[in-house]
């Protein structure tokens, strides 16, 4: 796996980049209002401390505009070549997902589950609004990236292994990324996890 874009302060267009790609990979929709030519998403109200520390950051507090009260984030899309990304997304006013058209890494993946999972009772359910058709490839592109089962639900998808999801993260992502990950751990998550880092030290 290529970490060379995992590490925080990353250069701003790489951070942008792959916050536009977890965007469009979520629930993210192009937006015009006037000239200006927007990627807008909504977040949950406890997702706003990592996206605001993601933004600072990286330095992006230029491109990525956040609306705390009304829970929305506006990425400007100034930039001629980053627009155009957004636009091979689109087929009329549907968002789709093709493996041969769009490159997603593993850090856009990770990006997207932190923005737009939610803890269920035994899964992180991730919402998305690509197409209904683009689903069942995108499920088997996380598999590949995760090295996890990704299971494709109507406007989401589910990940039941929790557990490796964060080990996995914690081999290669920064900090902020891994405390994310860590808020997905239920209780029985983290004693699993503690249990194996006793018996790997009994071990040793």
């Amino acid at each position: 796996m290529d970490t060379t874009d995992l590490n925080i302060n990353q250069p701003p267009h790489k951070a942008l980049k792959a916050l536009l790609m977890a965007t469009l990979l979520g629930s993210g929709d192009l937006y015009k209002k006037g000239e200006e030519k927007l990627l807008y998403f909504q977040f949950e109200r406890n997702k706003s401390a990592f996206l605001n520390n993601y933004i600072l950051a990286n330095g992006l507090q230029e491109f990525v505009k956040i609306d705390l009260p009304k829970q929305q984030a506006f990425i400007v899309l100034e930039d001629h070549d980053l627009y155009q990304e957004v636009l091979k997304w689109y087929d009329g006013h549907n968002k789709r997902f093709l493996p041969s058209n769009h490159s997603v890494s593993y850090h856009d993946i990770i990006l997207f589950i932190i923005i737009f999972g939610k803890r269920r009772l035994e899964s992180v359910t991730v919402e998305t609004t690509l197409d209904k058709n683009s689903l069942r490839s995108f499920a088997y592109v996380l598999e590949t990236k995760l090295d996890l089962s990704v299971i494709p639900d109507k406007m989401k998808l589910k990940i039941h292994d929790i557990v490796s999801l964060f080990i996995n993260g914690l081999k290669t992502l920064g900090m902020l990324e891994c405390t994310e990950l860590a808020n997905f751990l239920s209780e029985q998550d983290k004693r699993i996890i503690a249990n194996g880092v006793k018996a790997y030290a009994q071990i040793g």
